[in-house]
Formats: structure tokens, sequence, C-alpha cells
């Protein structure tokens, strides 16, 4: 029997949380707090060099959704996209799965499917033997 603190985990993941990354600079206060949303980039960079460095695989990365703000324009919302997801470059191997955030969509279902090779509604991910994680997106 394995000693107290010697378990091995079933699996590790990475989980990203409503990055919401917009191109341009930080815009002042919102809501109580100064927006960042021109730093996602390197941070996300960051999050995937270091789970890379660990050795160990993940079983997925899981992103929560509102991977973008949102821009004015269509375009620039799907600009946005494309350069969130190349983040996620570093991952090899490593599955991603996201769930569709409403602030996803305003570069549209279909650019948000492809950017993130995404079911439009839902995933299912094995995550180690007897263990799926499934991720289901409320947007219309």
């Amino acid at each position: 029997m394995a000693a107290m603190g010697a378990l091995s985990p079933i699996f590790t993941a990475g989980l990203v949380g409503d990055p919401q990354y917009k191109s341009k600079a930080p815009d002042g206060n919102v809501e109580g707090r100064v927006q960042r949303y021109s730093e996602v980039p390197e941070k996300l960079k960051k999050a995937v060099a270091d789970w890379a460095s660990h050795g160990t695989p993940l079983a997925a990365v899981i992103s929560v959704g509102d991977n973008i703000d949102g821009q004015d324009t269509l375009e620039g919302s799907q600009e946005d996209l494309e350069a969130i997801a190349r983040c996620f470059d570093g991952l090899g191997d490593t599955p991603l799965v996201c769930v569709v955030g409403n602030h996803d969509l305003a570069a549209g279902r279909e650019a948000y499917v492809g950017s993130f090779r995404a079911p439009a509604s839902y995933w299912v991910q094995q995550l180690a033997p007897e263990w799926r994680g499934v991720g289901v997106g409320a947007t219309p």
C-alpha cells in the first residue's frame, strides 16, 4: 500500500477560464477593475509552456469559454479568435477541448468551431480509464 502523500493522480488537466482576449491596450476601469485584454496571449503561452515543462502529459486542456471579448466588427473578432487559438499551438498532442462562450460568438459559430476544432455545442473527452469529461455549452 502506498504511503500517504505518495499517491499519483488519476489524470492531470489544464484549465483556462474566461481569458477574454481583445487586440487592444487596457482600456481603464471596467466594473471596478482594469481590463488587460492585450496581455492574454503572452500569459496563455506561458501557461501552455508551463504545462509542457512538467514532463507528465496532460489528459486535456479545457477552456470554459469566452476566449475572446469580441470586437466591434466580425472581422476584428475573427482575427482575435485566430490569435488566441494560436496560443494553444504549443500543446502538441494534448487535446484542447472548449465550451463556446457568449463572447466567442462575436466571431461567429463557424469561425469558433474552425479555430478550436471544437464541436458546436458540446464535447466528450476521455481523460483516463473510466474517466470521461463532458462539456456542454448553453450559448444558443
